[in-house]
């Protein structure tokens, strides 16, 4: 099912005189001007630290989106000729530093989503085109965002480091509660690196255990946790909620992960026959199975405890590799990783036992998210066995030789016996969610905590630099 709202748009303009040698910004410390019916024009100056090409005019709408009250929604024409790049920046008034949202000139509105905006406070925007020989920027516009909803969690901070918190955003879910107590409903959410709450949707699969946003930065995709079966759905929504598709077909058997590729396709661990295998669905609907059975990539392992679910076969995380075109996959009761081609073909495994092709070997008891560093490194969240406090570890893989050697460790003495999740920050920090505890953990590499966000429970997690463009991992 697709819902559209339709956007009602607030017009807005405003006129500035500049001379030939400077500009003028005379709106800069003006109050917020009379804005007559109908007026549609605001004129600026070329920026005169490139060519002088004279004066350019914006005509500029702008909203909130209405389903989503921290998203705001621009849309703009300008008479700057042959522009070749086009952006829009904002930020709070009082913040030195501002986000960049990327225009589209391929369309006649060049309609803009802002992203990333706290709740109930006021942003400033600004337009600016270019070309090879010249820039134009416009005044900046005011936009206030609006309430949260009040089903949207309760988060709390601490702060131990201020400035060794890295900026961006944390994608995530209130997933299955603290241990399988979630029901359906529950919002995804994005939080800035503050804590703060700065996009949400309500209308989710039940237990959603994964939220993605495409490469595009125009969806979020989201899947249901569906441990036993039965109970699969995945959904996207764009980013403004004026497009929401539920139950995607093809995807009804999915469980615990799935993940975005840059052409759209979207890969998911799924439920089929007694095991589970790995699917592909490509954005034409099409769907096809590029394992039938994980059973014949590794050998099922032997449930540590009983839980809901307990079935030998678990694979419950999975993430796609760009650069040589792979996966590598989870399994729970395995205690170990594989890392298969895009065909579905074994390339190795990390830890567990009877391997089935290439192996390293390394121990440790329950695992869930899990990161591909850049230097080949391996980074896996290990939520240990019943009554354990969870642990990540990271480790040096040699291909040549087939070992793995633990080169890092942390145990910030919390528990999440289901999910949990790990990643390096671009910055140096590695990112920890306890989903169960409902606690996120960002650390430095001496393991000290940086900062500390507590809800009541979460899903796997996506820390995000930008809320715009190609995810990190």
């Amino acid at each position: 099912m697709t819902l559209r709202v339709a956007l009602l748009p607030l017009l807005t303009a405003w006129t500035i005189a500049c001379g030939p040698a400077e500009v003028s910004r005379a709106d800069d410390d003006a109050e917020e001007p009379y804005i007559p019916p109908g007026a549609t024009e605001e004129t600026v100056v070329v920026n005169q630290s490139r060519a002088a090409q004279g004066s350019c005019s914006f005509d500029v709408e702008y909203e909130l989106s209405p389903s989503i009250n921290t998203v705001g929604v621009v849309r703009w024409s300008s008479s700057f000729e042959e522009p070749t790049a086009a952006h829009l920046e904002f930020a709070l008034p009082e913040s030195e530093q501002r986000w960049v949202a990327p225009a589209d000139l391929g369309t006649d509105e060049h309609r803009t989503l802002l992203l990333g905006m706290k709740a109930e406070r006021r942003y400033d925007f600004r337009i600016v085109v270019s070309n090879d020989d010249a820039e134009c920027v416009s005044r900046d516009f005011p936009i206030t965002t609006g309430e949260l909803p009040n089903s949207i969690p309760r988060i709390t901070r601490e702060v131990h480091h201020a400035d060794r918190v890295e900026p961006g955003f944390i994608v995530t879910s209130t997933g299955v509660g603290n241990l399988f107590g979630g029901s359906g409903g529950d919002p995804v959410f994005i939080l800035d690196s503050e804590g703060d709450v700065v996009w949400y949707w309500l209308d989710t699969p039940p237990q959603t255990s994964r939220a993605h946003m495409d490469w595009a930065g125009s969806r979020m995709w989201m899947l249901a946790l569906n441990v036993t079966g039965g109970a699969g759905e995945v959904s996207y929504v764009s980013m403004d909620g004026s497009e929401h598709v539920t139950d995607v077909a093809g995807l009804e058997e999915t469980h615990h992960d799935f993940t975005v590729l840059p052409d759209g396709t979207v890969t998911a661990i799924a439920h089929i026959g007694n095991c589970s295998g790995i699917i592909e669905r490509s954005p034409d609907g099409t769907t096809k199975t590029i394992v039938e059975t994980v059973a014949s990539i590794y050998k099922p392992g032997q449930a540590v405890y009983v839980t809901v679910g307990g079935v030998e076969c678990h694979p419950n995380s999975i993430h796609y590799h760009p650069e040589d075109d792979s996966y590598t996959l989870s399994d729970r009761y395995v205690h170990a990783y594989v890392k298969i081609s895009r065909s579905g073909e074994l390339l190795w495994q990390l830890g567990g036992h009877d391997p089935l092709g290439p192996s390293f070997h390394a121990v440790w008891a329950v695992n869930h998210g899990h990161q591909v560093l850049d230097n080949g490194n391996f980074l896996l969240f290990s939520n240990g066995n019943a009554g354990e406090t969870a642990r990540v570890l990271e480790y040096e893989l040699d291909e040549s030789t087939w070992e793995a050697k633990r080169i890092w460790e942390y145990d910030g003495d919390r528990t999440s016996p289901t999910l949990g999740d790990v990643q390096r920050l671009p910055g140096g920090n590695t990112l920890v969610t306890y989903s169960n505890s409902g606690v996120i953990q960002e650390i430095n590499d001496d393991g000290d905590v940086v900062q500390e966000i507590k809800t009541t429970s979460l899903g796997y997690t996506n820390f995000r630099s930008s809320l715009y463009g190609a995810p990190p991992r």
